[in-house]
């Protein structure tokens, strides 16, 4: 009995590891997102150029260097307290998430958005 269940702990280690491998956000340039596929999980970094929300979404668009950009979408979680975007404007932020097609250019829509200080 005590042998099963070791074999059955190791096997749901493995299992989780290779669920954690294959979960992991590609690091992308914003200049290199038009040549990614969608669907993408991708992990950009960036300034927070522009806000705009509602109750619903955030638009957070990030860039570098100021001429390259992309548009993120943000689904708000109603039950979260962190659902306040304006702060984030000017400031460094890494976003986590799965690129689109949106009519004729990419956006990512965020799993996740982290002020960079807050890291």
């Amino acid at each position: 009995m005590l042998k099963a269940a070791m074999i059955i702990a190791i096997i749901g280690i493995a299992t989780l590891y290779v669920v954690m491998e294959n979960t992991d956000y590609y690091p992308v340039e914003i200049k290199e997102i038009v040549s990614e596929d969608e669907g993408t999980d991708i992990k950009i970094s960036g300034q927070v150029l522009d806000v705009q929300e509602n109750e619903k979404i955030a638009i957070v668009e990030i860039g570098e260097y100021k001429l390259e950009k992309v548009k993120v979408v943000v689904f708000k979680d109603k039950d979260s307290d962190d659902n306040e975007y304006d702060g984030y404007l000017g400031r460094e932020a890494v976003i986590r998430g799965e690129l689109q097609d949106n009519r004729y250019e990419k956006e990512v829509i965020a799993d996740s958005i982290e002020l960079v200080n807050d890291i």
